[in-house]
């Protein structure tokens, strides 16, 4: 074996595996030393100088290990069992990623959510792998005729993934593509897909979690992405996420409040809010919308949110409507403390403060 150690050693200085020469003296009595395994390694080690191919050198890498591996517990084992688990873990990566990518090419939504749960085990680090998910998940459960469409569990899915995104896009965890590279594709940059991913979750979560579904869909607003921010679903779901704040703050007060005092008028402040922040909602939905019958459909509940507020007149509606590209979102903070009373003038010209009722 004094011949097989110094071949083994130069090798090593080479960088490759040398063809071991084993003796064959002792052949009939020990296996290690046979020209069988000779034969056997020297295959594999052929097979193996293919690299675009070393399917077959990974096949004779398991006939070899399967055969010496225990019986010759030396260094060419050893290379072997390194080559074999460093093919087979490469190769189990390639066939998750494929299955991965394949779905999402296909908008396959259910396969996508089953393979990136798997890529994802692999690649822990990798945002593309939830942004991905997310992207085929929605499109699927928002497109009619889709077998997923209006899915609840698909529907979970895609919330999920697109916040695990937005979570590992703030952390610094960029995108890397099927090579390894950083690749933000099919978005733009970092900006686009975090809106892209607050307005999936948004959207979709607006009924079974409307804080957050407005807290994200206010991200999107506040972004400088026109193509998210200017879509008009943004805000018809802002206003419907907070009308059920809104409903249950009013059944309170109109349970509650029969004379106004200091509690009344926090809660009316609060009512009030709510509905500006509507107005302020729908009134960019009219501008952003281009389809007319839900322009339409929108104004017709714009205007009655208006008129609310505004002593039953839309005066002044078309300039708010006019100016949302150039204001920002209504953002509001809860009221916590009764509002100053209004002036009312005094019999002199001045003001004095307004009694309450």
């Amino acid at each position: 074996m004094k011949t097989l150690t110094r071949l083994l050693s130069a090798a090593a200085l080479a960088g490759l595996f040398a063809l071991p020469s084993f003796a064959q003296d002792a052949a009939a009595a020990n296996p290690c030393e046979s020209a069988e395994r000779t034969e056997l390694y020297t295959k594999y080690y052929e097979q193996k100088k293919n690299t675009n191919n070393q399917a077959p050198a990974f096949e004779t890498a398991k006939q070899y290990l399967a055969k010496y591996e225990t019986a010759c517990p030396d260094q060419y084992s050893q290379a072997v069992r390194k080559f074999h688990d460093a093919y087979e873990k490469a190769s189990g990566a390639a066939q998750v990623q494929n299955a991965f990518y394949t779905a999402v090419n296909a908008k396959d939504a259910r396969k996508a959510i089953e393979a990136g749960r798997a890529l994802a085990a692999r690649e822990p680090d990798n945002s593309a792998v939830y942004l991905l998910t997310a992207y085929t998940a929605y499109n699927g459960v928002v497109t009619k005729g889709a077998p997923v469409y209006q899915d609840p569990a698909v529907m979970a899915e895609t919330v999920a993934a697109a916040n695990r995104a937005i979570e590992m896009i703030q952390a610094g965890k960029e995108p890397k593509d099927i090579s390894g590279k950083v690749s933000w594709a099919p978005f733009k940059g970092r900006e686009d897909a975090l809106a892209w991913a607050n307005f999936w979750a948004g959207t979709l979560q607006y009924k079974t979690a409307p804080e957050a579904a407005v807290k994200q869909l206010i991200a999107v607003a506040q972004s400088n992405v026109a193509e998210v921010k200017e879509q008009p679903t943004v805000y018809t779901v802002i206003a419907a996420a907070l009308e059920g704040e809104r409903a249950a703050l009013a059944q309170k007060y109109t349970a509650t409040c029969k004379e106004l005092t200091p509690e009344c008028e926090v809660m009316l402040a609060n009512l009030n809010q709510f509905v500006d922040r509507q107005i302020d909602a729908y009134a960019r939905a009219v501008a952003f919308e281009k389809d007319a019958a839900r322009k339409a459909e929108w104004m017709k509940i714009l205007e009655e949110l208006y008129k609310s507020r505004n002593n039953g007149t839309t005066d002044g509606l078309q300039a708010k409507i006019d100016a949302v590209r150039t204001t920002p979102l209504l953002v509001t903070t809860p009221v916590t403390t009764p509002p100053p009373p209004t002036p009312t003038p005094a019999p002199n010209g001045q003001t004095t403060p307004e009694k309450k009722p």
